[in-house]
């Protein structure tokens, strides 16, 4: 956080009162725009009398007067307010006159119209200055030395705004800046008054961030929520050195709004690779197109810093699988959360807990938990990838020694243990408009965690399920703490699936002289359309692959029957 002072302001002294009112006006809590020992404090004044509310009644017309420092000659003019329009009709002939301090690098006096550019001429200690034009405003350039500034208007105008900002070097060299994930929340600012825009205070800070919002119908806003950051406004945005680089997320939106980041092109929501090599140093966002953007925050994370996030784990080497099914849980999307001990990183992806499986969508980082293990541990991750993501498996910046390693669905990934930290799972690319890979489980087996565990259950008329698929619907299982349905000799007629790992079906009957027989009447009938499309003959032909009594997925892994009798 930036510790802001209050600045002095160096407009010339003209009268008491003037300078008191100039001072309540631009003294504006959070917004630093030169440095007190070297620059004057930048001055505007607002020409609305709805807003400066003694500008009411205050007309000129063949006379002079004063307002606010600014001498105003309408000897042969005119210099009305009107506040049913919201700004100040000034006529042919009117003069305006004020007074620049001297500065290292001179100031820039703009004039902002209501509907157009003010028709006015400007010279500053008797040298005629040329106006740029650009939209509704008109600029003057004053000179390093000051002076007084006389403005002659030369057609009638309607003035809303004008301002006095003194040249600094901008937004100059960032200090203090870490190597440390950093997000600027630009939700909660509407009480700080910290806005900046072309027809007011056109420059300054926030938090460490340098806004120039100098370019016409430039604005930076706080608003309830969030930042409104209109079209040709420039957020500059500290990066530190580091040789492992870093990622930019802007989060908001902006359908009509263009995004550059150092000249090139950038997307909301979209993480942003930087580079990070240089000494430190200001990385410019670049708002173009037209109309407004909506910000909510900007973050910087560098792939050095693993401090903040995802930070260490607490975990012990203890087999666990994450089910991925099943559950209610709430989305994860543009944002970062938590699902049971896995990180989720989805600022610029998804992560949405489903019934059948959770959709993960690119831009997504899924941060497994690994505990110190001397003997090794193995990741396993289990779903279908029709969406073609890319999935990456990286480590070596959180206390392993994998680098940007592919990996796939349903496989064995040997993880290295050493040290507890976490593994990032980085999901990318994809096909199609809309790609997901959709997952069921992610599991991780350590070496060292050999002890086994079974809990049985028993099936028939007197025990504690009547039927099979009670029983495995009611229990779960895995590799290392069994499901063991015990079931009493007979005929069970059902179709049992298999789904859950480790089940094991076990004979009550431990002399086998009596058997347990599971018969169904579904069948394949091997029908076929033109098309390959399988049609079955009734409700009973479920085709090849599913007409089997007992099924077992390729999540029933482990899965064991030694003692029971299958018809075919």
């Amino acid at each position: 956080m930036n510790v802001c002072t209050k600045r002095r302001f160096g407009l010339v002294a003209i009268a008491l009162m003037g300078v008191a009112l100039v001072l309540s006006l631009m003294r504006l809590p959070g917004t630093v725009l030169a440095d007190e020992n070297s620059n004057p404090a930048d001055v505007a004044w607002n020409f609305n009398p709805n807003v400066s509310t003694d500008l009411v009644d205050m007309t000129f017309e063949g006379k002079i007067g004063d307002w606010q420092g600014i001498h105003i000659d309408a000897t042969n003019g005119k210099f009305s307010p009107r506040t049913d329009n919201g700004d100040t009709q000034i006529n042919p002939g009117t003069k305006l006159s004020l007074s620049a301090e001297n500065s290292e690098h001179g100031a820039t006096l703009t004039l902002t119209g209501s509907g157009n550019a003010p028709g006015v001429s400007c010279t500053c200690g008797g040298t005629d200055i040329q106006g740029e034009v650009s939209g509704k405003s008109i600029s003057f350039e004053i000179p390093e030395s000051g002076g007084d500034i006389n403005l002659s208007f030369n057609s009638q105008s309607y003035l809303s705004y004008m301002s006095l900002t003194y040249i600094v070097p901008f937004p100059g060299d960032p200090t203090d800046v870490a190597v440390k994930d950093t997000t600027w929340d630009l939700s909660n600012l509407s009480e700080t008054d910290q806005s900046f825009q072309n027809s007011g205070i056109q420059r300054g800070e926030v938090d460490g961030l340098k806004i120039d919002a100098s370019g016409s119908e430039a604005k930076f806003a706080p608003r309830e929520g969030d930042t409104q950051v209109n079209a040709n406004t420039v957020i500059y945005v500290p990066i530190a050195q580091s040789e492992y680089g870093a990622t930019l997320t802007i989060s908001g939106q902006g359908s009509s709004v263009t995004v550059k980041v150092d000249d090139k092109d950038a997307s909301f929501n979209t993480p942003i690779d930087l580079s990070t090599t240089e000494n430190a140093h200001y990385v410019a966002i670049s708002f173009g197109g037209s109309g407004s953007s909506y910000i909510t925050a900007l973050s910087v994370d560098y792939a050095e810093d693993t401090s903040t996030y995802p930070g260490t784990p607490d975990v012990s080497a203890t087999d666990t699988t994450w089910d991925l099914t099943g559950t209610d849980a709430d989305a994860i999307q543009n944002a970062r959360g938590d699902y049971e001990n896995l990180r989720i990183d989805a600022l610029s992806g998804k992560f949405d807990p489903r019934e059948s499986n959770t959709q993960v969508n690119p831009g997504t980082v899924i941060y497994v938990p690994i505990a110190a293990d001397a003997q090794g541990a193995i990741l396993r991750i289990e779903g279908n990838n029709n969406g073609n993501l890319d999935i990456t498996l990286d480590d070596s910046l959180l206390g392993g020694n994998i680098e940007h390693e592919s990996v796939s669905l349903g496989r064995d990934i040997a993880i290295d243990a050493t040290n507890t930290h976490y593994v990032a799972l980085t999901f990318s690319g994809g096909n199609g408009n809309s790609p997901s890979c959709y997952l069921s489980s992610i599991s991780v087996d350590y070496g060292s965690d050999k002890a086994e565990s079974y809990h049985v259950v028993t099936v028939g008329a007197n025990g504690d399920y009547q039927t099979i698929n009670e029983a495995l619907a009611d229990n779960d299982s895995s590799l290392k703490d069994h499901l063991v349905l015990s079931i009493a000799p007979g005929s069970y007629n059902e179709r049992v699936i298999i789904d859950k790992e480790g089940v094991i079906f076990q004979n009550a009957d431990e002399t086998n002289e009596h058997p347990v027989i599971i018969h169904a009447a579904y069948y394949s009938s091997n029908t076929w359309d033109t098309d390959g499309t399988y049609l079955p003959q009734d409700k009973f032909d479920l085709g090849t692959n599913e007409c089997a009594t007992v099924l077992v997925r390729a999540s029933g892994k482990g899965f064991s029957a030694p003692r029971y009798y299958l018809p075919e």
